[in-house]
This record gives structure tokens, sequence and C-alpha cells, in this order.
């Protein structure tokens, strides 16, 4: 669905949570057995790595103990237990944007190619589980330029393109019209410029660019 990013999908509904594939639709009996499926698959591809996320971070700033405390309050949590065996996109993100948080405070902290590669790939997987990322993207551009007289701008350019590339090659490389004729988008367009005669034609132009599919994505998000 669009303004639905692709990453949680493939992990939680995939093909084995859904066998048998050809199995007739409408049986209750065999979505109950697929939802179930599907949650376990979220419960042990985001809710686990969450959990063991917080704790190899706390571990490594302040020891096991505090470590430990900090993934036992995390997974004993009402609303991580709530949602981490939801066939959804909420705890995935939540991983996410942890890993992505730990790769950019070592990279502000210090930067180089490993650290920098980290957090892009991060950044990238991010954007590639939900497009809300696009504010922790925007972030981490604003943080990068405060601190730009002690670091090498250039580098972080290179992170948050890179970090566009793999959101990019998530989606398999789709691309996709900007905006889709007679769309909300073609909508916009009339209420902007529909006074000078020229929306139709503007319309058309854009709906013959094409871009990463993400760029939708994105955009449907922050329509709805």
């Amino acid at each position: 669905a669009l303004g639905v990013a692709p990453l949680p999908v493939w992990l939680v509904w995939s093909r084995d949570a859904l066998e048998p594939i050809d199995a007739p639709a409408g049986d209750p009996l065999l979505y109950r057995q697929q939802l179930l499926h599907a949650r376990e698959r979220a419960l042990w591809c985001a809710g686990v790595p969450l959990v063991l996320v917080v704790y190899g971070w706390i571990f490594v700033a302040h020891g096991p103990a505090a470590g430990f405390v900090a993934a036992a309050l995390l997974a004993l949590s009402p609303n991580i237990l709530a949602h981490a065996s939801l066939a959804t996109t909420d705890v995935a993100f939540t991983a996410s944007v942890v890993v992505t948080l730990v790769a950019l405070i070592a990279c502000l902290r210090k930067q180089n190619l490993i650290r920098g590669a980290m957090l892009a790939a991060a950044l990238g997987v991010s954007l590639a589980t939900k497009y809300s990322a696009l504010a922790l993207f925007l972030s981490t551009a604003i943080l990068f330029a405060i601190n730009r007289r002690q670091r090498r701008p250039r580098l972080d350019v290179v992170i948050l393109a890179s970090a566009l590339v793999v959101a990019w090659a998530a989606h398999g490389w789709a691309i996709a019209p900007i905006i889709a004729d007679g769309g909300a988008a073609s909508l916009w367009v009339e209420r902007l410029i529909g006074w000078t005669g020229e929306s139709a034609r503007v319309s058309g132009w854009l709906a013959g660019l094409h871009a990463p599919i993400y760029m939708r994505g994105i955009a449907a998000q922050l329509y709805l």
C-alpha cells in the first residue's frame, strides 16, 4: 500500500508466513494461522532485536548490570509487550531508530568511514521500515550542519546520500512517477497554479518524471 514501507512487510509477511500460498481465499482458520505466523515473525524479527540492541548499548556505556536492567524494563514494558507481537511496523521501526541513534551518537563523537557506513546503513534501513524516519533523516542532517566546523562536511553528505541509496535498494530499486496524474498531488497543483491555466500541463510534466518510489511513499505519509 502507498505510504507503507516494505521492509517490515518483507520480514513479517513472508512466503513462510503465508503458506500455503495456493490455498483458497476466505478460509478463517487459514487466515488465523497465517496471522499467528506473522505475529511470531514480528516478535523474533523486531521485538527480540530491539531488546538486545538496548542491552548492548547500555552494556557498553554502563556495564552488564545496567544493560540487564534496561533490557528487562524494556521487555516488560506494556507498550512493547502489546506491540511486539503485532504484525505491524511499529516495533520494527522502534528497533531501527534505536540502532540509528546508536550509530549517530558514535559518528558524532568520532567521524570515520566505518562509523559513517554504519550510520548510512542504519538510517537507510529506518527509511525502508517506516517513512516517518524522514524526521530522523532531517534531524541527522541538522546535527551534521550544527557541528560542521568539527567535521568533514563532504563525508557527512556522502553518509546522507548513501542512506537514501540503501533505502532505495530495500525498495528493489523501484521507481515511480513523481505524482499520479489525477491524484491528490494534481489537485494541489491545480490549487496552486490553477489561475495560470497551466496546471494540467504542469501536472502532466510532473507525472512524466520518475524518482525512487519511496519518495512517493514519503509524500503520501506527509499528506495523510
